[in-house]
């Protein structure tokens, strides 16, 4: 018995020491869409995506190995949770702030778990944007507009899109979502604006097809606890928009 538990717990200690020492590093997955109604004056646009940040620490490794010049940052949800405390928040938010552009945030269920109050404010100290059934648009220098339209939580708040396409005065439209369904709420009208969805995979696959949008559905940042045992990698997105 004695002999098998000091089995069990060696081959414990090397996963972890595999986990610390080799393989803690992150996937950067580069995602090109080329749209044949993208504002050609933009050239191209470049966003870097994560979702799903949970109680992982962002590596600032990460951040530094991205070459492309990126336009901005879209967090897709579940940046926290209810064990997760907010100075380890504000230290991912520091982290991604490293890429020096302006960071956007979408509400996913688990940030709503803890004192969401208080997030919204460190948020909003951090001088991250929060996009809840609201957009931004961005201009070029010959005045064409993108818009990024944001939506609530699909679980906890109630998705209204009509306020979020009110503000969205750009011919191109970007959808950051942390949950795919929310997409499929939408009128037909609305959703027929809508050139790209950027979400989190952790709600299910994309079982409809759309004939003009194109999807990212991310895998998580955040391993799950058995996956994390084996591996410390994470999953973020450059991803990189274009005309044809």
């Amino acid at each position: 018995m004695y002999i098998i538990g000091g089995i069990i717990a060696f081959v414990v200690i090397l996963l972890v020491l595999y986990r610390y020492c080799f393989v803690q590093h992150d996937q950067v997955v580069r995602t090109h869409f080329v749209c044949h109604d993208f504002p050609k004056t933009f050239g191209e646009v470049c966003i870097f995506f994560i979702t799903d940040i949970g109680s992982r620490k962002v590596l600032s490794e990460t951040i530094e190995s991205i070459n492309e010049k990126v336009d901005m940052v879209i967090i897709g949800g579940d940046l926290s949770n209810k064990r997760v405390p907010h100075s380890k928040v504000r230290d991912n938010i520091q982290t991604l702030q490293m890429l020096q552009v302006p960071l956007f945030f979408v509400w996913g269920d688990r940030d709503y778990e803890g004192d969401y109050r208080e997030l919204d404010a460190m948020l909003l100290d951090c001088n991250v944007t929060i996009l809840a059934n609201s957009g931004v648009n961005f201009e070029s220098s010959k005045g064409e507009m993108i818009s990024l339209i944001g939506l609530d939580d699909l679980n906890h708040r109630k998705v209204n899109a009509k306020y979020a396409f009110q503000d969205a005065k750009g011919s191109f439209k970007i959808l950051a979502t942390h949950n795919i369904k929310s997409f499929f709420t939408l009128d037909p009208s609305e959703r027929e604006q809508v050139q790209v969805v950027l979400s989190s995979s952790s709600h299910g696959s994309i079982d409809h097809e759309s004939s003009q949008t194109q999807f990212l559905s991310s895998r998580s940042y955040q391993a799950s606890r058995l996956s994390s045992l084996f591996s410390g990698s994470g999953n973020c997105y450059v991803v990189t928009m274009q005309s044809t």
